[in-house]
């Protein structure tokens, strides 16, 4: 894109600059605290002149979702085991949902599909190509596990796993308890477990489902 030579004196601009600006301005006002004259007033310059990187507000949060995405872990399909490989990227996305906790609303809005996005699921692709799924599954599966792990982390932003989210399951239950017996009672998580203990388990529990897969396919290679 040809971008226009900023006035004299002006604070010189880049895409990189205004996505990190806007970050900082999520960070403190939310999704619908950002616009494009706020951002332009913080970083000193006129509405014009982001104009020319970011026509749009879209643009804008396209740029920014680009931005997070490029600070993702991607997995070298040659270190460590395929569990092991998954973990990190897993693990690396939680911590740019939770880092990027405003943003997060953005991805189930609906969003035009950028390179940064399809490097992610590429790697994804890869690693499960790898471990020996076969190529009609991978994109159905893949989608999923992005979309399990996207949702936990939407979900422990929102209070999902706290204590206080089983305590009022449990007062519920009290309140018929012929109903809902095992709600009643079942063991609670302990007062120790925090979400990362949740997210572990989550995270067992989608590796115990791609394993379960790679099984199936090996049992059936091998009546074949």
């Amino acid at each position: 894109m040809d971008m226009a030579r900023p006035p004299a004196g002006a604070p010189l601009l880049s895409a990189e600059k205004i996505t990190r600006q806007a970050l900082d301005t999520l960070h403190r006002d939310g999704l619908d605290g950002l616009s494009i004259r706020k951002l332009a007033a913080e970083l000193g310059v006129s509405p014009k002149s982001l104009y020319h990187y970011f026509p749009t507000k879209e643009d804008l949060l396209q740029g920014v979702y680009s931005e997070i995405l490029r600070e993702l872990e991607l997995p070298d399909l040659n270190e460590g085991s395929w569990q092991e490989r998954f973990s990190r990227l897993a693990h690396s996305l939680r911590r740019s949902m939770v880092r990027h906790a405003s943003f997060i609303g953005y991805y189930f809005r609906g969003h035009r599909v950028s390179r940064e996005e399809l490097d992610v699921y590429e790697s994804l692709y890869r690693l499960l190509r790898q471990v020996g799924l076969p190529e009609e599954v991978i994109t159905k599966y893949g989608s999923v596990l992005v979309i399990f792990m996207v949702g936990f982390c939407y979900a422990e932003l929102n209070g999902n796993f706290a204590p206080s989210a089983f305590a009022q399951r449990r007062a519920f239950a009290e309140r018929q308890p012929e109903r809902f017996p095992l709600a009643l009672s079942l063991p609670m998580p302990a007062a120790s477990e925090n979400e990362d203990d949740f997210f572990e388990v989550a995270l067992e529990l989608m590796l115990a489902g791609i394993k379960t897969q790679i099984q199936e396919q090996e049992k059936q290679a091998s009546l074949d």
